[in-house]
């Protein structure tokens, strides 16, 4: 008798269960819905960028980019990456951006290489979006800097992607920012300083 009295408690106990669980995964369908569709539409993930842009920084007059302002450069309606004016406005300009190297081709030739916000050591970063990568190409008869495993400034013309661009790097490898005659700045980075940067962006991702 008093296994027959357990018994519907137990079935109301899983339905309760089960109805939680179609729950949550509505709750979730619904949000990442809602995440397409604002990435398709552009809303506040491409107008967002233009108030950014208006607040570039300059070192002696040249502009200073960061991975934040590139990184919320979305896609349009057609897939095409969205610039807001104020980066449409620096196309073709000199401007100044700090990151960390990555091989493109290979570690033994650096002549071109991939700009990245984090180290490429960095174990528990997850790889970077097209939006969060920069083509660099090293600038003609200066010093060609090999693998820098520490933060660089890289100073140099930006070139962003454009559906009628004939730079490889662009039409083939589809990366939305290149910079040319770029000029490298090795910057310090103490243990200490090594140390909390990768606490901090692990923070961020987590």
């Amino acid at each position: 008798m008093k296994s027959e009295g357990v018994k519907p408690k137990k079935k109301a106990v899983d339905r309760w269960i089960d109805t939680g669980l179609v729950l949550a995964t509505l709750l979730l369908f619904a949000m990442i819905l809602h995440r397409l569709n604002v990435r398709k539409t552009g809303g506040e993930a491409v107008e967002r960028p233009a108030a950014v842009m208006e607040r570039v920084e300059t070192e002696g007059g040249i502009p200073r980019l960061s991975f934040s302002q590139l990184e919320r450069v979305m896609p349009d309606e057609n897939g095409h990456p969205a610039f807001p004016p104020g980066m449409l406005a620096l196309d073709g300009e000199t401007v100044r951006i700090q990151g960390f190297m990555s091989p493109f081709d290979s570690l033994q030739n650096m002549k071109t290489f991939m700009l990245f916000p984090f180290p490429t050591g960095c174990n528990f970063c997850e790889p970077p979006a097209v939006n969060q990568v920069v083509l660099v190409r090293q600038k003609e008869g200066q010093r060609r800097y090999g693998f820098i495993d520490a933060p660089i400034l890289i100073t140099g013309t930006l070139r962003l992607w454009r559906e009628d661009s004939e730079d490889s790097a662009h039409s083939e490898d589809f990366f939305l920012y290149v910079m040319e005659d770029t000029e490298v700045i090795e910057l310090e980075m103490d243990p200490i300083q090594r140390e909390r940067f990768h606490r901090d962006h692990q923070q961020r991702m987590f």
